[in-house]
């Protein structure tokens, strides 16, 4: 439930990072101003350009989102069950949710 949740919130932000993402990227290729950028991006790929990456963008933030949002509480209480303070616990289940979500 809380891994879903997780996957859909990143998804979701990908909706407006992954076509701001794309004009940051295309403005550093080639330059010109971000009123230029945009133009551009339009006029040759219609409006469905601005969606180029989403399915990418919308993975890599559903994985980094469940890392963070999800894995991290359910490692921290399984380290905290094991017997290990609440700072171990911590700090392994922030440890290894950040190296798995990259």
């Amino acid at each position: 439930e809380d891994a879903g949740a997780a996957a859909a919130g990143g998804a979701s932000s990908a909706m407006w990072v992954s076509p701001v993402e794309l004009v940051v990227i295309q403005q550093q290729r080639f330059g010109g101003s971000i009123a230029g950028t945009l133009l551009r991006l339009y006029h040759n790929f219609g409006l469905y350009g601005f969606g180029r990456g989403y399915m990418a963008t919308g993975l890599r933030d559903s994985v980094y989102v469940i890392g963070m949002l999800s894995a991290t509480p359910f490692l921290e209480k399984e380290v905290k069950q094991l017997g290990f303070g609440a700072a171990a616990g911590s700090v392994v289940g922030s440890l290894t949710a950040g190296v798995v979500a990259g």
